[in-house]
């Protein structure tokens, strides 16, 4: 957009705070800029933001951006969360749906002020970032979150996968797929070589309560999310997910059993990979743990994913996971950052997951 094209429009916008009344104009104006359905995007909305069980500690839903006409151009939204350090909670305000239509992509700018404005009374972060506005959070002076500048990529069925290798490095669609589905007949692709362990124990947690008394007997020397009983039934029991699960794992190599959580989602140029996140894993596992973790996962999904995805994993287990097979996909910029003017957080000791903000949701 040139800057003689871009004066008309920027010159008659105004910012304002959104509430609940706006949150159906706000869905259909993300719904069009993301390409999801607009019934779809009110009700992931309404679970983020009205059902979020911090929503009462901020009071905007965000801010958005209208044109002379009264149009939204633009919005960002606000996610609250808590998190705690020791047991001292900590609010800190998350960033969601930054989206600004492309006619007005220089009012971007004044949203990203006004949220990060919040850091004067509270931390603020945000794991969606993406290129461009981790250039504005680090123009802001914020920190990358440690470990979200890639993902890790654990491929149980190459097929889908080498047909989306091929598609970016230009290949035609019908090229692409018979490059995908050749690869089935393949015997030097490397699989996953993830440890055996007959003691292993993963099960599914069925209800909040057994999952709130598996995470009460769990502290942490990190500053991380606030597992509390509204949380977890919000993040994992709302029903709005169906591929969400909880889970229980235990081994021999465990000290406590660890929580972990996963959704399912697909990814592709046309929505050909079927990926496991793994969202949530507390408390923080030692390496040996979380690769035993891994292989139990990979045994229950492998007839129903075609890659298994981690983020946020620091470097032992990053390195025991590569050694296993899974794959290294960096980000242009990191996706994750934090602005914490007040220093009301530790300099280090962070241990940030996937489901903390909007990363895999």
């Amino acid at each position: 957009m040139s800057t003689s094209n871009a004066a008309g429009p920027l010159s008659k916008l105004s910012l304002f705070d959104l509430s609940e009344h706006d949150l159906p104009e706000v869905a259909g104006f993300v719904a069009a800029q993301s390409g999801r359905a607009p019934g779809e995007t009110l009700s992931h909305l309404t679970w983020l933001l009205l059902e979020n069980p911090t929503r009462s500690e901020f009071g905007p839903l965000g801010c958005g951006v209208r044109s002379s006409h009264g149009a939204l151009v633009g919005c960002i939204l606000y996610l609250p969360q808590m998190f705690v350090f020791g047991q001292n909670p900590v609010l800190m305000l998350g960033s969601t749906c930054f989206y600004v239509d492309e006619a007005y992509r220089g009012s971007g700018g004044a949203l990203f002020l006004k949220f990060t404005g919040a850091a004067n009374q509270s931390p603020v972060f945000g794991n969606s970032a993406n290129a461009v506005a981790a250039q504005l959070w680090k123009a802001r002076g914020a920190t990358p979150i440690p470990d979200s500048d890639h993902e890790l990529l654990g491929v149980v069925h190459w097929p889908p996968i080498v047909e989306e290798l091929a598609m970016r490095r230009g290949a035609r669609p019908s090229l692409a797929r018979a490059a995908g589905t050749a690869t089935a007949w393949l015997r030097y692709v490397r699989k996953l070589s993830l440890p055996t362990d007959q003691e292993s124990e993963l099960v599914r947690l069925s209800s909040v309560g057994e999952a709130s008394e598996l995470l009460r007997t769990n502290l942490s020397n990190y500053l991380t999310a606030r597992r509390d009983e509204s949380y977890i039934r919000w993040r994992y029991f709302s029903r709005r997910d169906p591929s969400i699960a909880a889970f229980v794992f235990r081994n021999r190599r465990t000290k406590n059993a660890v929580f972990v959580a996963v959704n399912e989602r697909v990814r592709g140029y046309r929505k050909q990979i079927r990926s496991l996140n793994v969202v949530d894993v507390f408390p923080k596992p030692e390496t040996a743990a979380l690769a035993a973790m891994v292989a139990a996962l990979h045994k229950k999904y492998r007839d129903r994913t075609d890659m298994i995805v981690m983020r946020n994993l620091d470097a032992p287990s990053r390195n025991q996971l590569l050694e296993a097979g899974f794959r290294r996909r960096d980000f242009e910029l990191p996706n994750g950052w934090l602005l914490d003017r007040r220093g009301l957080l530790p300099t280090h000791d962070c241990y940030f997951v996937p489901a903390d903000g909007d990363w895999t949701i």
